[in-house]
């Protein structure tokens, strides 16, 4: 009965760091949903003929480059048919308006923070929960993302995060090595994130990346475990992770990560 209770508390408290990591995401970039659409809007929303036709021109955004609707030309041009579709949904439900679309990028924000936060509780799942919470905190107050949220086009990046980082948890959701299942379902959900935006093609190196740096006895988790190693054989170690707290000792095992991938150290 005991053991019952602890599960359902630790249990409760990772939902609570989800719901922190969400509630941050939203309340940080609240303030964007009385905005206006801006420059770049119509191209791929205002004022593009095929997502204006709503559903029934989504066949033609997967069949041609996602600004021939704008320019009425073909040719060399971005093709991002999964965001262009999210916006011709939003057309019919909600009509061009600027409020509904900036509502829906704050809350594709919170998703892609909260896919963040669980990818990488996957990825170093034997880590402190409270330091990947610290991680997915900075992560969603970023300044670096403020363009991203507040521009209605810039949907296309959240999108391709959105889709890049459930393709890491897809991949990373299971003990061992993936499965044939897991692997298809990354793939599948890369593909949503590639024709979200072409630039997401990077994620292709880090699923097989990360699996070759973390194969040997989990060393994903190791980054984290040796941390009191590194304290004792990096000079400098033990002020830093003092100086910084929690941030630190992230910032030291990452480190002391680099150092055995480059053979200088041997645990």
């Amino acid at each position: 009965m005991s053991r019952a209770i602890v599960v359902q508390k630790s249990s409760d408290k990772r939902y609570f760091l989800y719901f922190l990591v969400g509630l941050t995401a939203f309340v940080v970039y609240a303030n964007s949903l009385g905005h206006q659409f801006t420059l770049d809007d119509p191209f791929f929303f205002t004022q593009n003929k095929t997502v204006l036709k709503g559903a029934a021109g989504i066949p033609q955004l997967f069949a041609e480059g996602s600004m021939q609707g704008f320019t009425g030309e073909g040719g060399v041009q971005p093709y991002r048919p999964v965001t262009l579709a999210s916006f011709a949904l939003q057309k019919d439900f909600f009509g061009v308006k600027p409020y509904p679309a900036h509502l829906v990028n704050v809350l594709l924000y919170v998703a892609v923070c909260l896919l963040f936060f669980s990818a990488f509780r996957r990825i170093f799942r034997e880590a402190d929960p409270r330091l990947v919470f610290a991680m997915a905190l900075l992560y969603a107050v970023h300044p670096v993302h403020a363009e991203v949220v507040a521009s209605v086009k810039s949907r296309d990046e959240l999108l391709a995060a959105l889709f890049g980082f459930a393709s890491l948890r897809a991949y990373f959701g299971g003990d061992g090595p993936p499965s044939i299942t897991r692997i298809l379902g990354a793939a599948a959900l890369f593909a949503l994130a590639v024709f979200s935006k072409e630039s997401a093609i990077a994620l292709l190196a880090v699923c097989p990346l990360a699996s070759i740096l973390f194969r040997r006895a989990g060393q994903h988790d190791r980054l984290f475990r040796y941390a009191t190693t590194i304290r004792r054989r990096v000079p400098g170690a033990d002020r830093e992770c003092v100086a910084a707290g929690g941030v630190g000792e992230g910032l030291t095992c990452l480190k002391f990560g680099m150092l055995v991938f480059l053979g200088k150290l041997t645990p």
